[in-house]
């Protein structure tokens, strides 16, 4: 009787490139500054990078992951986010928001460009969501500020008993008194936005 080997030879050679991929995701994800996430379709969370844990005050991944994925929002937001938002990201693949998370720790909001995309599996058919989102809360905060200034300053502007307007710096009306309306003939309305050339 003779004796022999037998080989089986199997091709690994996709395995080992999706693993790279996996291994280069994590290394971006890890390093960035951005809240990078990804749930699945049950919108239980599988990762969130240390920057996103950071952002909401989570102290690890095993917390992160076990808050569900609407409990992240303010709870005004997340029947949109869960009835709205993520369904039609399922069925159009990607879409983006400005929306409010929450600080776990403080309560206090953070204001986030909520860019949410489909992750899909080798056959094409979605197995969750990923997340790759900018904390806005400063640029929000500033836009607010300068909101609330404007209205003050149109306050003022309407009680002054003199001919008073307030253009931007490339002449566009952006306010006018009632002395301005009846100096140029128009209602409010009709003035906003425009510049002397349109009049």
């Amino acid at each position: 009787v003779r004796s022999g080997w037998v080989s089986v030879v199997r091709d690994i050679t996709e395995r080992k490139r999706m693993e790279m991929e996996r291994q280069k995701f994590f290394l971006l994800a890890e390093s960035s500054s951005e809240f990078i996430g990804m749930c699945d379709l049950e919108m239980q969370p599988l990762y969130v990078n240390p920057a996103g844990m950071r952002l909401v005050g989570l102290p690890d991944l095993a917390a992160a992951c076990r808050v569900k994925v609407p409990d992240y929002f303010f709870p005004e937001d997340q029947a949109f986010i869960a009835n709205e938002f993520f369904p039609r990201v399922l069925r159009e693949g990607h879409d983006t928001v400005e929306i409010r998370l929450r600080h776990f720790q403080t309560g206090k909001p953070i204001w986030f460009f909520y860019n949410l995309f489909s992750v899909l599996d080798d056959t094409g058919k979605a197995i969750g969501w990923a997340t790759v989102s900018h904390d806005i809360t400063e640029r929000r905060q500033a836009a607010n500020d300068l909101a609330n200034e404007r209205q003050r300053l149109k306050t003022l502007i309407q009680t002054l008993p003199d001919l008073v307007w307030l253009k931007d710096l490339e002449g566009v009306y952006l306010a006018g008194n009632p002395r301005f309306e009846q100096f140029i003939g128009k209602p409010e309305r009709d003035i906003l936005g425009k510049t002397d050339y349109d009049f």
